[in-house]
């Protein structure tokens, strides 16, 4: 207890001093303070748990959404990669084929070229067997002058459009006329200049759609003019 100061009252000094009751009351009041303290970090710490927990599970979504975006993309470049890989292998075969259609037509063309020679050579067989029968013809005897003469071979083939027996020409001469038309041409029995010379309208008509092409592109061309002017040539062959 304090001592009292001189010319204080004793009664003013205990009146100054805290009793029990107020100790007890500050206490109450501190405790109570400390509880509202406690209760509020304790919802503090529950929102804070709340939050994170719903972060979690944002975080968890987020991931999901993300790995299903990349499954997405990948698949779509699989499937292009697929598709890719389909479109060359399809194109790698188109290839092949177009490249044995190729052998094929070079096979052909080399097995009409063989044709279109032995034709040619056979016309020209053809012309000098007739040359031969015709310069035997003075000498045979009455008799045998009388019997039908035997025709050659393939004779009216020959003569197609009006043509005569002569030897082979390069029909490549005539303007238009390629090989292919060549060929087609000597097929046909037509080997000189002098028998495209003889053609008719009619003639045209006739051998247009056999050797492929149309008649209006002879015509054109004017291969039959062309065929008379070499006809008048000194250097027919």
């Amino acid at each position: 207890m304090p001592t009292p100061t001189r010319g204080s009252s004793p009664d003013l000094t205990r009146a100054s001093e805290p009793t029990t009751s107020d100790v007890e009351a500050r206490l109450a009041r501190a405790a109570r303070e400390l509880g509202e303290a406690r209760a509020a970090l304790e919802r503090v710490d529950a929102e804070r748990v709340r939050l994170l927990r719903e972060l979690s599970g944002l975080q968890a979504n987020f991931e999901l959404k993300l790995q299903a975006e990349r499954d997405k993309i990948e698949r779509a470049q699989r499937d292009a990669m697929q598709a890719l890989e389909h479109r060359i292998l399809e194109f790698e075969r188109r290839v092949l084929v177009m490249r044995e259609l190729e052998a094929r037509v070079d096979e052909l063309e080399g097995q009409g070229l063989e044709a279109a020679s032995l034709s040619l050579r056979n016309a020209e067989l053809e012309a000098r067997l007739a040359e031969l029968e015709a310069a035997e013809a003075p000498h045979r005897t009455a008799s045998e002058g009388a019997r039908p003469r035997r025709a050659a071979p393939n004779a009216g083939r020959r003569k197609a459009a009006g043509g005569s027996p002569a030897s082979a020409q390069d029909l490549r001469r005539i303007p238009g006329v390629g090989p292919a038309f060549a060929r087609a041409l000597v097929a046909q029995g037509i080997t000189t200049f002098e028998q495209v010379a003889a053609w008719t309208d009619a003639d045209i008509e006739r051998i247009a759609p056999l050797i492929k092409v149309k008649p209006a592109r002879i015509r054109k061309e004017d291969w039959v003019g062309a065929a008379r002017a070499l006809c008048a040539s000194p250097e027919k062959g």
